[in-house]
């Protein structure tokens, strides 16, 4: 995913398409997918922890 520019994190949630709609609207992530029970968002590189990124806006 370096040429891409983006680190990969995949969540496992209750309500992944609530979640989707929220991170999609992020100007940190590139995208997201839902894959089966996970969704795997694709976070700018940029971004220095794009774990703690997504989890900002999964607690809210």
């Amino acid at each position: 995913m370096n040429n891409m520019g983006v680190n990969i994190i995949e969540v496992k949630a209750s309500n992944l398409r609530a979640l989707k709609e929220r991170l999609i609207a992020c100007p940190e992530v590139r995208s997201a997918a839902q894959l089966g029970i996970r969704l795997r968002v694709l976070i700018y590189q940029q971004v220095s922890d794009p774990i703690k990124c997504s989890l900002t806006h999964f607690q809210n």
